[in-house]
């Protein structure tokens, strides 16, 4: 797993080879702001921050739902595996959301109802019905045995959600921009906003971003869209 500062990199290598608006140059990685660019028309300092889909009705975040999802899926694969009389199968999953649920118990399910099933597996079975609460569906397929099992998530939002999310975002970062400014003086400090490439972290530029206004400090603020590789300016108010 990539560690946070490598997964900064990359996100700022992306954004830097899409976007015209952030200049080429060296440039360090450091805290407070994330990276200092140096370039002919002088230095810059940036602080990159990741927009994440917001939660829903009371629901946990999108991208926290995934770690739980994830480990419950390991460990079910991890208890089937130790079964008696378990045979190699492929597992994919998709969940359901907005409930209560134990990541163990639910584990355990899983690995319960793929055993009782298995048979089932040698032509792709996909079960709907009478599943485990956090399951909306349940796919065996014996045709790749050797592959991890899989679950499959869902990123729906509105395009209010992104605007709501932007301001939330920038506000938070603005009021840390005095302890960037102390740290990088008489330096131009930047904000760079972006989305992931997963299901549970993307989102794209809305259209008419362009005409949105947000008030904030920072010299400029960029939106940065890693799964479209497309990038676009947020004016102050």
């Amino acid at each position: 797993m990539k560690s946070k500062k490598e997964i900064e990199d990359w996100v700022f290598n992306a954004a830097r080879g899409s976007c015209p608006l952030i200049p080429a140059g060296k440039y360090v990685q450091r805290e407070e702001p994330d990276f200092l660019i140096t370039s002919e028309s002088g230095r810059i300092g940036l602080e990159l921050t990741e927009l994440l889909h917001p939660a829903k009705d009371g629901e946990r975040r999108p991208v926290a739902e995934e770690s739980r999802h994830n480990r419950v899926v390991q460990r079910a694969e991890q208890l089937y595996r130790s079964m008696p009389n378990a045979k190699p199968i492929k597992v994919s999953v998709g969940f359901n959301y907005g409930i209560e649920y134990d990541e163990k118990a639910m584990a355990q399910s899983l690995a319960r109802f793929v055993l009782a099933h298995s048979h089932l597996g040698s032509r792709a079975a996909t079960f709907c019905d009478n599943l485990p609460v956090l399951f909306f569906f349940i796919r065996l397929d014996s045709h790749e045995p050797g592959r991890a099992w899989w679950g499959g998530e869902s990123g729906g939002y509105t395009l209010p959600d992104v605007y709501k999310e932007l301001a939330l975002t920038i506000t938070a970062k603005n009021n840390k921009l005095p302890a960037y400014r102390t740290n990088l003086p008489g330096i131009p400090i930047w904000l760079l906003i972006y989305t992931g490439v997963a299901v549970s972290r993307s989102m794209s530029i809305p259209h008419g971003l362009e005409e949105w206004r947000q008030p904030f400090g920072f010299d400029r603020v960029i939106f940065f869209a890693c799964i479209e590789r497309n990038c676009s300016e947020i004016l102050p108010a």
